[in-house]
């Protein structure tokens, strides 16, 4: 799944993406027996939480503090480029997927 999400040319969402790895991550920790965050780790730090809204961004952190699904730091880089109003060029979570809902921030990424 990991390689999976690397990729610019999924025609898909990020909230959608979310909300799959999070179906998938749940499963495989009953499944394993391994707690979520463990399970979707490797998974999570391809999902481009920057390109979420501030009003998504904030439904996935509370959604997060909850399950654990995405790490601390991964939200709150994301909430830093939503402060910034701006990203490093040259990271990826910031750049939109072929799938990626335009939104108004967008402008101020890549």
């Amino acid at each position: 799944m990991s390689v999976v999400l690397q990729s610019d040319h999924l025609n898909i969402d990020e909230m959608e993406i979310i909300d799959a790895v999070r179906e998938w991550a749940t499963v495989n920790s009953v499944v394993l027996g391994k707690p979520i965050s463990e399970i979707a780790k490797k998974v999570v730090e391809h999902i481009r939480l920057p390109l979420l809204s501030p009003d998504e961004l904030k439904e996935v952190d509370e959604e997060c503090q909850r399950d654990r699904l995405i790490a601390v730091d991964h939200i709150s880089y994301a909430w830093r480029c939503h402060a910034l109003k701006k990203s490093s060029p040259d990271n990826r979570l910031t750049w939109p997927r072929k799938g990626t809902k335009a939104r108004d921030h967008h402008k101020n990424f890549r």
